[in-house]
């Protein structure tokens, strides 16, 4: 029997499939319309013929895999906030058995988690991979599982600093400068009743006040703001900076200013020797 060109198609179209339709569509059905990543089902299959993990356990580690394999992609690609950060694995199936073995306290709360999330069906109680220290990598000591509601309340709770940075921008202004240290981000936000998104640089003009809202890491030169282009001078800022004075020959006194333009601004706290 002959090939038909139309056949050689069909079977060379594509990649060859990880696992047949019909056993994904079983997997499905057992487990939830939402697991259905291949390459987790067959990873999670293998830990159950090895006995690493228990039946009850399968949702818990298909959500661990799926949790590692976007960390390990958001550090490879830079992705937002992991544009600095590192990951300790290239290879999610290590990942996890990594965490399955040596960090079976993290593990065990992984399972518990996710079966409360399972109960609730709830996107903001899955659980995730959290870096206890938000300023190193990822690696298998600097690791813990936390909820997404409990991610997301960590990584605004950190203390915020709040500027008026009014008579930096506009010397000829009354305005006094001052700051306001916050518990978390949100505290700062709520102040001024504004959204934004941390440590970018960027100002923000509330009535006839401007105002720097940045983490205690940067203000203390832990950390630095992220860079970015922007060529659009028309979106820059401008003040000016005093470098000294001048007297001429009548006897009159001059400030010496330095105009200045900049697409971002930070601030460092540095303690008075």
């Amino acid at each position: 029997m002959k090939t038909t060109k139309t056949q050689m198609k069909m079977e060379t179209r594509g990649r060859p499939r990880l696992l047949p339709l019909k056993e994904i569509e079983e997997w499905k059905n057992t487990h939830g319309e939402k697991y259905n990543d291949p390459k987790a089902i067959k990873f999670v299959q293998s830990l159950l013929q090895k006995e690493i993990i228990k039946n009850s356990e399968v949702v818990a580690a298909h959500l661990l895999y799926e949790s590692a394999v976007s960390r390990i992609n958001a550090c490879k690609y830079n992705l937002g906030i992991y544009a600095k950060i590192t990951c300790d694995w290239e290879d999610a199936e290590v990942m996890v058995l990594d965490i399955i073995f040596h960090k079976k306290e993290m593990w065990a709360e992984w399972i518990k988690q996710s079966i409360y999330y399972e109960e609730t069906n709830k996107q903001c109680f899955r659980a995730s991979i959290d870096r206890i220290d938000a300023q190193k990598n990822y690696t298998l000591s600097n690791m813990q599982m936390l909820s997404i509601k409990d991610n997301v309340i960590k990584a605004t709770a950190r203390p915020h600093y709040l500027f008026n940075v009014t008579g930096i921008i506009n010397p000829s202004s009354d305005s006094v400068q001052s700051y306001r240290r916050f518990e978390s981000k949100q505290e700062a936000l709520d102040s001024l009743g504004i959204k934004f998104k941390g440590d970018t640089g960027r100002l923000y003009k509330v009535k006839d006040q401007t105002y720097l809202v940045q983490s205690e890491d940067v203000t203390f030169g832990r950390k630095e703001i992220e860079e970015y282009e922007n060529d659009d001078e028309s979106t820059w800022y401008s003040s000016s900076m005093s470098i000294g004075a001048i007297t001429d020959e009548f006897g009159n006194t001059y400030n010496l200013d330095l105009p200045i333009t900049y697409p971002q601004i930070s601030i460092k706290l540095n303690p008075k020797v």
